[in-house]
């Protein structure tokens, strides 16, 4: 498989992650081309965590929460900021980003959500050290 088709179908699994939908076709070769052109290679420690994490939603947000508190600037974190940039500046998604009327219950929602984070993150702390993953 190529390295464009490879990122392209990187670049559809975090945009899955980031915000629950696919990204269109501009999005996902601007992925493949910063990621090319900013020099992202793994090593290959790195590249066997972050297939496990492109093909597994949870493990993803565990080793993203648990390289939050560990290793901040990670590769595999940086990978995940350039999407979310690409997906930011898209027109496409700007409803996922711009604030908008919410629904009083929506703030538990959110407790919810940081309560879940929290924990994820810890198993991720767990896995990374572990797996000695960088």
């Amino acid at each position: 498989m190529s390295n464009a088709k490879l990122y392209t179908n990187e670049a559809e699994r975090l945009s899955l992650y980031i915000i629950g939908k696919s990204c269109n076709s501009d999005v996902a070769d601007g992925y493949a081309a910063a990621v090319t052109k900013l020099d992202m290679a793994l090593t290959p420690a790195q590249e066997q965590t972050y297939k496990r994490m492109v093909g597994w939603r949870f493990y993803m947000r565990a080793i993203d929460g648990g390289l939050a508190f560990t290793n901040r600037e990670s590769l595999l974190r940086k990978r995940i900021f350039v999407m979310l940039c690409l997906l930011e500046s898209s027109k496409y998604n700007t409803e996922y980003f711009l604030p908008r009327k919410r629904n009083p219950f929506y703030f538990f929602g959110i407790g919810l959500n940081v309560a879940y984070a929290f924990f994820t993150a810890i198993i991720g702390i767990l896995i990374i050290k572990l797996n000695n993953i960088e």
